[in-house]
């Protein structure tokens, strides 16, 4: 088998992860996407780039999840939007009376259109108010989205989640993302992303896991960190939160310390409210 990935092939691999610990992933539905080969291309990623992957990405479901429910039980949430939502299970996890938007990759939101009507005719999943759009983030996608979602928001106070996406694009498209995102949200709307730190470059699993992504190719791919002065300093936005593997595993299953932390690839978690 080839030692190189696809990007969609991601999503699935992301899914058996949230599996491996349900009691801290809290997504009982994402087993619903483990097949054969998802679940052998997460144990060679495993394998190859750090033995915490899986449990990482339980944490990052966990975080999101959590925040969701805190604000929608405020009512400070009436629409999610989830660009890149991959295979995540969030609007079925959630309470019925939020509306869901999630865009991503024409093959993606194929599928998955086709798999939870499935699902729900079967009994597997609650039905759940969801609207998928497909789009590819790294074309012009500006004038297409404000035609379909302006006036779905209209009045509507909004979370948007960047949870898989920043990693692949570069500085100018995530610079895009965010200034789209501020011509659609209004003050006090919140957008939940995810990257890496740029010190994480240097490290042995950093690498290992970008020779598994992309292979050994130098000029085929692109990838993006960020520092959290990024975050800071966008214009209409306040970072309001910030976690990573650390604090949230401390916080959702109660580990102080973690040994072999060089193996680990913490992702950050931030929180931004529009001003």
């Amino acid at each position: 088998m080839k030692n190189k990935i696809k990007v969609q092939d991601t999503a699935f691999i992301t899914s058996s992860f949230r599996t491996s610990r349900e009691d801290v992933s809290k997504d009982i539905y994402a087993k619903l996407w483990s097949t054969e080969n998802s679940q052998h291309w997460a144990k060679i990623y495993t394998d190859r780039v750090s033995k915490y992957e899986p449990y990482a990405h339980c944490l990052r479901n966990r975080y999101f999840l959590e925040t969701f429910k805190k604000f929608t039980l405020r009512e400070d949430i009436d629409v999610i939007i989830n660009f890149g939502c991959g295979f995540s299970m969030y609007p079925y996890l959630l309470p019925s009376n939020i509306h869901h938007i999630e865009i991503d990759k024409s093959s993606v939101v194929k599928h998955k259109d086709n798999q939870t009507s499935i699902w729900i005719e079967d009994g597997k999943l609650p039905k759940r108010d969801v609207q998928r759009i497909a789009v590819d983030f790294s074309k012009d996608y500006e004038t297409k989205l404000s035609h379909i979602l302006k006036p779905i928001l209209k009045n509507k106070k909004t979370c948007i989640l960047l949870e898989g996406v920043l990693f692949f694009l570069d500085i100018q498209e995530a610079n895009r993302l965010f200034t789209f995102f501020k011509s659609i949200q209004q003050p006090g709307d919140l957008v939940g992303a995810v990257s890496f730190q740029t010190i994480l470059e240097e490290t042995t699993v950093f690498k290992k896991m970008i020779e598994f992504s992309f292979g050994n190719s130098k000029t085929q791919f692109k990838h993006l960190t960020l520092n959290d002065a990024y975050y800071w300093n966008l214009k209409n936005y306040q970072l309001i939160d910030r976690q990573d593997f650390y604090s949230l595993s401390k916080t959702y299953a109660g580990h102080n310390k973690i040994e072999d932390s060089d193996d680990i690839l913490s992702e950050q978690m931030y929180l931004l409210k529009r001003l």
